[in-house]
């Protein structure tokens, strides 16, 4: 009796919800669902409960009116509102659409990588020094400056790449297309060898512009699989690693869909 005059007084005090957690915390309830089968969905249930009761407690004036709104709520339930709709108990068996950034740290069983082959060329000269590494924003936009800032973009675009090939456990697919960030008519036209899949390795040639003299992303992409085998398993990734680049030839009209 003690304990539910605990509780009762949580409830009076802090609300619903609150009492709710601390029965089951001290009831250890979660825990002993977790163990039977189909225990996550039944605490999903309750927890999802709980919420809506804190919400109608919300605006109702009493204990007891509360009581009296989760009474109607089971005799007469509404399957078409939306708050009443059965939640999923775990989102580790569905798709799942994360950014590279996002998944930094996971792993997955599959992954797909549909616009990899995109990006966003640098069009303000920001930069940051090589010795100082100092911020630096050349406002009359010199030729130089712009290819040191498209040349960070390019290394960071190099590092999600990695963040990105690194996710997958059994496999990985990528999106290769002839893509264009300019208006162009030539049915040759084609920025992919901007993007980090298709450009060099990032940084700078001997002679200071943009591009660095090292391996094509396709090179890059064989040394990797050659270190993680098991992670290269699947054609899609071998055939990326053989010929990324290859995949956009010189009529960009027709594309190798390996």
């Amino acid at each position: 009796m003690e304990e539910f005059s605990d509780y009762r007084l949580i409830w009076r005090q802090r609300g619903v919800m609150p009492m709710l957690r601390a029965l089951m915390t001290a009831r250890h309830i979660a825990e002993n669902l977790l163990v039977t089968s189909g225990g996550e969905r039944r605490l999903t249930d309750i927890l999802h409960i709980s919420e809506l009761l804190q919400e109608a407690a919300n605006q109702l004036e009493s204990e007891h009116a509360l009581v009296r709104w989760l009474t109607q709520r089971i005799a007469e339930p509404d399957s078409n509102a939306s708050s009443q709709q059965m939640r999923l108990e775990s989102d580790k068996h569905l798709v799942q659409i994360v950014t590279v950034h996002k998944s930094k740290g996971l792993e997955y069983p599959l992954v797909w990588l549909p616009f990899i082959a995109r990006f966003r060329k640098q069009d303000q000269a920001f930069y940051h020094d090589r010795d100082s590494f100092a911020a630096v924003l050349d406002l009359e936009q010199n030729e130089g400056s712009l290819e040191l800032a498209e040349a960070e973009r390019l290394a960071e675009d190099l590092r999600l790449l990695y963040v990105a090939l690194t996710r997958a456990v059994w496999h990985c697919s990528l999106g290769v297309a002839p893509l264009s960030t300019r208006r162009s008519d030539k049915p040759g036209d084609s920025d992919f060898h901007h993007s980090a899949l298709g450009a060099p390795s990032a940084g700078r040639r001997s002679d200071g512009r943009c591009g660095a003299d090292g391996p094509p992303a396709g090179v890059l992409l064989r040394g990797y699989c050659a270190a993680n085998p098991r992670r290269c398993r699947s054609a899609s990734l071998a055939g990326a690693a053989g010929g990324a680049a290859a995949a956009v030839g010189a009529d960009a009209g027709t594309f190798d869909r390996r």
